[in-house]
């Protein structure tokens, strides 16, 4: 804001008399087009202003004389004409205005956002909206301007943070006199900058980008195309995916007049899900609160979207009445070629695990109270006392990523208050903290019973990459890891709360594994016919069809 908006102006308008008819913006536009550039006007791209020459003056007195009304007047028709030529050769569709829904919309050239509410002055404007045959707006006036760098200037006191201060800190400190303190980042940058290469022209230059894309992607690495603005981009999209969340994606479908279509993961309630299911973590008023406003950018997303999907039907369900007909039920879906039982060794880590040792995985994001880490050792510990020859497995990091733990306990985090409270034997754990996918997989393969435990909320990848992977998977009866395990079917289900039955269900499928193994086979086959790639995928892709022919 203090820098790459500093020119853009705030303004205070107010509506302004009506100039010109619309038959006069069409003349001064049919007359702008006769005029021939360098002989009769010269352009100033890059400041965005004309002159008309003594050939265009004259040439412009001929074309007016047969005209009445204004056309008479030199001044007048002079200025009018100017600004027709700069509506039709300064500014361009897609690059400093768009054409949204019969209206032109600013763009700004410094940032790239659409500034809806902007129109240009004396005609200009009006002229613009002549040329793309759009209805005419009322003409405003500006009575009042200042920019950024003067209005920030007002303040007293005057400091902020981000993570590009340094590249403009003379600007800072001339304009703002506000000095830039360099905060060290956590671990040493990977970041590597290549040679600057150029290009012939814009075709050359993007097919070159298009290559390297296609070559890092190729690789498996994510890719991050950043560009200076819309029209610098080029990107006309036939479809918008976003997910909605904290930030609203509403602003995509004006920005790219594109079909926009979201994820949507969840609605909150305050009560009769996860906020208030666990009595011993009660939520505070605050949070009640927090979980209203959650919503409101989804709720924006839900209006504005032309369609929507979500996980699992339990999720979809929670959504308001009234605009789950616009959300389809499809799961991102699990890649079974990777996920999968793999043969080797029974290592962990660099360990190598005995045979008549039973592993029990646990893997979660972070250990909190939301997956029931504390439970699970509550478990755990009961379940070693009858147990001599078992080993846990506990896959994450030792933070809270869901909940309100920190809030209950008198420890730096849930991990350390677990492990405070329930005392296990650490000797029978293992923690390897959390994992990438191969490795992950390759502890899945060598487990002999999975544990996943949840409150009623979004479901873990872990517990399908579990499924698919053959697990025997153990996990709590809630929502919505019903519609994935059935119980004696494709796995075991226990009350989230009973430590004592969980135990006692883990004890009795350790002591007699070839009993249960069809469990995993069957969780495995549930994953390859309805949760894989070959199968969700199809479905998504007809729902991006579908956006895109509706809209059309």
């Amino acid at each position: 804001m203090l820098i790459d908006e500093a020119r853009t102006p705030l303004i205070i308008s107010s509506p302004a008399p009506t100039l010109y008819e619309k038959q006069v913006y069409r003349e001064a536009l049919e007359l702008a087009r006769m005029l021939k550039p360098q002989l009769d006007f010269v352009l100033d791209r890059g400041q965005k202003r004309l002159e008309l020459t003594e050939s265009g003056k004259e040439a412009l007195a001929a074309g007016a004389a047969a005209r009445a009304g204004l056309w008479k007047n030199t001044r007048w028709r002079e200025e009018l004409i100017q600004q027709a030529l700069s509506a039709i050769h300064l500014f361009h569709r897609d690059k400093d205005y768009l054409v949204r829904d019969q209206k032109i919309q600013i763009v700004d050239l410094y940032t790239g956002r659409v500034m809806g509410d902007r129109s240009w002055e004396q005609g200009l404007h009006q002229l613009i909206e002549t040329k793309e045959q759009c209805p005419l707006t009322a003409p405003t006036e500006a009575i009042a301007r200042i920019s950024y760098q003067r209005f920030f200037r007002r303040y007293r006191f005057l400091a902020g943070m981000t993570g590009t201060a340094r590249e403009v800190a003379n600007e800072l400190w001339a304009v703002y006199r506000l000095p830039v303190v360099t905060v060290p980042p956590n671990q040493p940058s990977a970041r590597s900058a290549g040679p600057l290469r150029l290009f012939p022209g814009e075709e050359s230059k993007w097919q070159a980008v298009t290559g390297r894309i296609l070559q890092i992607h190729q690789r498996g690495r994510p890719v991050l195309v950043g560009t200076r603005s819309v029209a610098a981009s080029g990107l006309r999209p036939d479809l918008i995916v976003g997910h909605s969340g904290f930030v609203s994606t509403a602003w995509l479908r004006d920005l790219y007049g594109a079909p926009l279509l979201n994820l949507f993961e969840y609605f909150y309630h305050p009560r009769g899900t996860d906020m208030d299911f666990r009595p011993e973590f009660p939520p505070r008023p605050l949070d009640f609160l927090r979980s209203r406003m959650r919503n409101a950018a989804i709720l924006i997303d839900l209006h504005t979207c032309d369609a929507g999907y979500t996980p699992t039907q339990w999720q979809h369900d929670l959504f308001p009445l009234e605009y789950q007909p616009k959300l389809r039920v499809i799961h991102d879906g699990i890649d079974t070629a990777f996920w999968r039982r793999r043969p080797g060794e029974r290592t962990i880590g660099e360990e190598l695990i005995p045979d008549e040792v039973r592993i029990v995985t646990y893997v979660t994001r972070g250990f909190e109270a939301m997956r029931g880490f504390d439970i699970f050792v509550r478990a755990a510990n009961r379940l070693a006392a009858r147990m001599p020859n078992v080993l846990f497995v506990c896959v994450g990091s030792k933070r809270t990523c869901y909940g309100n733990d920190l809030e209950h306990i008198q420890a730096p985090t849930f991990f350390d208050h677990v492990m405070r409270t329930e005392q296990p034997d650490v000797r029978r754990f293992r923690f390897p903290g959390w994992l990438p996918p191969e490795p992950l997989a390759r502890i899945l393969s060598v487990s002999d019973l999975h544990i996943y435990l949840t409150v009623p909320f979004v479901l873990s990848w872990s517990v399908l990459n579990a499924l698919a992977c053959e697990c025997v998977v153990l996990a709590s009866d809630t929502a919505p890891v019903r519609e994935f395990i059935r119980h004696g079917e494709n796995g075991w289900l226990v009350d989230f709360f009973d430590a004592d039955a969980l135990a006692e269900s883990a004890y009795r499928i350790l002591c007699d594994l070839p009993a249960y193994r069809g469990l995993g086979a069957t969780g495995r086959a549930l994953i390859e016919a309805h949760y894989s790639l070959d199968v969700t995928f199809p479905r998504l892709w007809r729902l991006f069809q579908d956006c895109v022919e509706n809209r059309a």
